[in-house]
């Protein structure tokens, strides 16, 4: 694949006519702005930092300087957004916590006079909501029209085991005080070790979280999973996992098929630097990097000839690192069900 250091030059192309499971759709009106391509909506990671070392999370073995977004850096990102249209912006990180960013109260006030932002969505482990009181929690939650929350055990040794953490009870008073603070419907993703059925899910909820109440309605299980993606490097062999949890299986695919993932996102780092994979370029791997928002637009980067080579995997290549991938996800999915692309958020829930 060949390497380019600016993108600002480059001549536009639609990337998504050149795929032909995504051309007979219409994706202009969601994947196009005045001519130019966007992804569906934009990933700010404000952090790389975490309260967690989680055994399934790629955290510990990341190797980029852990940061918080200046935000002269965020605006930008925000401002080059706006001038793509706009839409979904997630504050989830790529490894991290959003509730761990210093900014995070004057980053939503800046938003506040962003009308072209028409939604927040973030997915939090609930376990640092202690740093907040009622009054600041109760804000936060309201500018988030979507929020997830990972839960990584429903008892303090798998949650240990999982975390590395003994922050339990902290996690469960985070999980209730999100909930009580918001208006809107809160998902739930169960991060396991040992296998559950909804029924015991449903049980710890009412009695360990929110001991009664009425608490269904704002409230939905959206998964519950022991298998989980390797981030490009983990198995069985070289990182086993405890109880049911298993990786699931690598094999490595030379000349993989496109990757659907990118098209709901790109995601902007905490140093700026910005990444064709929203989902699992952990350490920020040169080849899937479109440049930084401080020396180049976002609609530059998202239409350059970079970016153009990573949306023709059939004739530049399959990138190195998305060859052992287990987040992939063909890009045929959408044309099978079109639907994602007007409401991304049915498979990626908060962004």
């Amino acid at each position: 694949m060949n390497s380019y250091q600016d993108s600002t030059a480059a001549a536009i192309v639609d990337h998504w006519a050149l795929l032909p499971e995504i051309a007979p759709l219409a994706y202009q009106v969601h994947l196009m702005n005045r001519g130019r391509s966007r992804p569906l909506y934009l990933r700010i990671e404000t952090v790389n930092t975490c309260n967690n070392l989680c055994v399934i999370c790629a955290y510990r073995d990341q190797e980029r300087p852990k940061t918080i977004m200046a935000m002269d850096v965020f605006k930008k990102a925000v401002d080059d957004y706006v001038a793509l249209g706009g839409g979904f912006l997630s504050f989830t990180p790529l490894v991290g916590d959003a509730f761990l960013d210093r900014h995070l109260i004057a980053r939503l006030k800046f938003l506040e006079g962003v009308p072209e932002i028409k939604e927040l969505g973030v997915t939090t482990n609930a376990a640092m909501a202690h740093r907040f009181d009622n009054d600041v929690l109760r804000y936060i939650v309201s500018r988030f029209g979507k929020i997830s929350i990972s839960i990584y055990g429903i008892d303090n040794d798998e949650y240990q085991k999982m975390t590395g953490r003994s922050t339990f009870v902290r996690m469960k008073e985070g999980i209730r005080r999100i909930v009580e603070s918001s208006q809107h419907e809160i998902q739930l993703e169960f991060r396991l070790l040992n296998k559950r059925t909804r029924d015991q899910l449903l049980d710890w909820l009412e009695v360990e979280v929110f001991q009664g109440g009425d608490w269904r309605k704002l409230v939905r299980i959206n998964s519950a999973i022991t298998d989980y993606a390797n981030w490009g490097i983990y198995d069985e062999v070289n990182t086993p996992l405890p109880a049911d949890a298993r990786w699931f299986p690598v094999q490595r695919h030379e000349h993989r098929k496109q990757c659907l993932i990118p098209i709901f996102a790109c995601i902007v780092y905490s140093d700026g630097n910005v990444s064709f994979c929203p989902c699992d370029n952990f350490n920020d791997t040169p080849e899937l990097r479109l440049g930084n928002i401080m020396r180049a637009s976002l609609a530059d980067m998202y239409n350059s000839p970079r970016a153009v080579e990573l949306w023709d995997w059939e004739r530049f290549g399959t990138p190195e690192f998305c060859k052992n991938c287990t987040f992939h996800i063909p890009v045929s999915r959408a044309h099978d069900d079109p639907s994602l692309l007007s409401d991304p958020h049915q498979m990626v829930g908060a962004g």
